[in-house]
């Protein structure tokens, strides 16, 4: 089973789950772990496999190939995933305190009862307290698996009953070995509209993302040059998630810096769109880009709150179409 298990993860998480093992089969795991790192590398999948060896190491009678059927169909009755419900964004105390019924409840087919929450910042308030006395002690036989791409929206108190685990991005050569098994000639283009995460590079592939960005370059362009409006602007990327959008207009902020301060680091395809602004170092209020890369990295943190989001797509659009009132383009 491990050896199926170690197989099917990600090549740059798999000497993590070797050590989690190791600590694993020493009777040594604690019953609260907190995986953290960005999102798109593969956080999750190291939690369920981890849960699911946690699982099978201590089952009491069931093979394992029946608890991998179970796991995989999620109806394995000793495993329970948090997660936001369908149309919201928090996890609610209802919620946590549901789990921890759960978990009070006798194991049936392991001895070992194990819980998985993500992203666990998005636990409201009132959830993340509900949760403090059963991380430090949970009844029986349990263990607690934490996944954060956002540690920093964790409250200390629920940070420091977990044994914390930090994971980053793999490097470049081990993302495009991976990408390149199924994405060929697209990879690297793939890798950067994903900043660098290649879990997140192999679903936009799917989705084809290369072109809809194209898209989205154009219209901040435009946007820039007062020949679209923030709110047009704004409906046309009601399809994109927020957290997306974000990354690329940072990827992009930060290339127009680059690109302003003589540096050769910024990609074909962001100099491609920096030629299309026509804009140059005498031309853009260049404290008015860093004032603005500033708030998208605020921005980035608040998407997990309870918001608006037409209203926060046009304020960030508004931004971006301000950055123009403060500088002089050049050319028609």
């Amino acid at each position: 089973m491990e050896k199926s298990l170690d197989s099917d993860l990600y090549p740059w998480l798999r000497q993590h789950y070797k050590n989690l093992r190791h600590v694993q089969q020493g009777g040594r795991l604690p019953h609260a772990l907190l995986f953290v790192g960005p999102p798109g590398i593969g956080k999750y999948e190291l939690g369920c496999h981890l849960a699911l060896s946690v699982l099978v190491s201590h089952s009491s009678g069931t093979s394992e190939s029946r608890a991998l059927e179970l796991f995989t169909a999620g109806t394995h009755p000793d495993y329970t995933e948090l997660r936001p419900l369908e149309g919201k964004t928090l996890i609610s105390v209802e919620q946590v305190r549901d789990l921890i019924a759960r978990l009070s409840l006798t194991a049936q087919l392991s001895t070992y009862k194990v819980a998985l929450i993500s992203p666990a910042e998005v636990m409201n308030a009132a959830a993340a307290n509900a949760l403090l006395k059963t991380l430090e002690e949970p009844a029986g036989d349990a263990i607690i698996i934490l996944i954060s791409h956002h540690i920093g929206l964790l409250p200390a108190t629920v940070r420091s009953r977990c044994q914390r685990t930090v994971l980053g991005l793999p490097s470049r050569e081990v993302a495009l070995d991976w990408l390149r098994q199924d994405l060929a000639g697209d990879a690297e283009r793939y890798l950067e509209l994903a900043n660098g995460s290649p879990v997140t590079a192999r679903e936009l592939y799917d989705c084809g993302m290369a072109a809809r960005q194209d898209e989205v370059l154009k219209d901040l362009a435009l946007l820039y040059q007062g020949r679209l409006s923030v709110y047009s602007v704004a409906q046309r990327w009601k399809d994109l998630e927020l957290n997306l959008c974000i990354v690329w207009l940072r990827q992009l902020v930060g290339a127009l810096i680059r690109y302003l301060m003589n540096s050769d680091s910024t990609s074909t395809i962001q100099s491609n769109f920096l030629k299309n602004l026509k804009i140059s170092s005498g031309t853009i209020d260049l404290p008015g880009l860093y004032r603005y890369l500033d708030y998208l990295n605020q921005a980035s943190l608040e998407l997990t709150a309870n918001l608006n989001r037409e209203l926060f797509m046009e304020q960030i659009l508004s931004r971006w179409q301000a950055l123009a009132s403060m500088s002089k383009t050049t050319g028609p």
